[in-house]
């Protein structure tokens, strides 16, 4: 048997309390002038304190034998998410949302020129310009149906944005 999503969420907040309490002990502390620094650091630090907090919180609670090994997984990755959010004052990743994290993860290891596109909107004003689609298949998502495809258009640009609380996001626009 499972754990159920309700002991999943316990776990995460509760870890991504302790995970701030620590990230507050260490601003304490903070010798780093630079603000771009100090956000580097984070990124590096405390990732995996969040997750050594996560771990802890699963021992922890009365339910936590019933996690699985693909919750487990869950709860180290979304859980971490979060409590970075949190700290760096972003929007909150929700589940299946692509984060930057992930979105540098599958650039690594491709050209600069490599050209971006996202998935077609039902916008009329797309077909307005004489715009075309480009039609894709994945290449080497193993969970994307083969002979599947879908219909693309260069992006615009991609820049950070506020939302009304404050929060950052990365935004891909779709037209200018």
């Amino acid at each position: 048997m499972e754990a159920s999503y309700d002991v999943l969420r316990e776990i995460i907040d509760t870890a991504k309390g302790r995970t701030l309490e620590t990230y507050r002990e260490a601003l304490r502390y903070r010798e780093i002038p630079c603000d771009s620094d100090w956000r580097r650091y984070l990124m590096w630090r405390f990732p995996p304190i969040a997750q050594a907090h996560i771990v802890k919180a699963m021992l922890a609670h009365p339910q936590g034998n019933t996690i699985s090994d693909i919750q487990v997984t869950f709860l180290l990755d979304q859980g971490a998410k979060e409590a970075m959010a949190e700290i760096l004052g972003v929007l909150l990743p929700e589940e299946h949302r692509l984060t930057v994290g992930e979105l540098r993860s599958r650039l690594k290891n491709l050209p600069d020129c490599m050209p971006v596109f996202y998935e077609r909107i039902g916008d009329e004003f797309l077909g307005k310009p004489g715009w075309t689609p480009k039609v894709f298949r994945e290449k080497t998502d193993p969970g994307f149906p083969q002979g599947d495809s879908i219909e693309c258009f260069s992006a615009f640009t991609a820049h950070v944005a506020v939302d009304e609380q404050g929060k950052e996001a990365l935004v891909v626009t779709a037209h200018y």
